[in-house]
């Protein structure tokens, strides 16, 4: 289990700064980081699932390594809860 949620972690920092490069592709990056993230969060236990969507709603609210983007952030906490 631990290491899963560790590997979403490292997803995540990787998804993080590609979408800084996202702008120089036309996001077609984009559509497959979402696919592989939410394939990822399935596969973790709920509890640990709440947690790892939390903190991606808490960086992408306060554009942490991203750009700002608060309806993400929002869409992050929704699916938390």
């Amino acid at each position: 289990m631990e290491i899963k949620f560790l590997s979403l972690c490292i997803l995540a920092g990787v998804l993080f700064v590609s979408q800084v490069n996202a702008s120089a592709n036309n996001g077609k990056d984009d559509v497959k980081y979402a696919a592989l993230t939410q394939k990822d969060l399935d596969a973790l236990p709920v509890e640990k699932r709440a947690s790892v969507l939390d903190e991606l709603g808490f960086i992408h609210e306060y554009g942490l390594n991203v750009p700002m983007n608060r309806e993400q952030a929002l869409q992050y906490y929704k699916q938390a809860c």
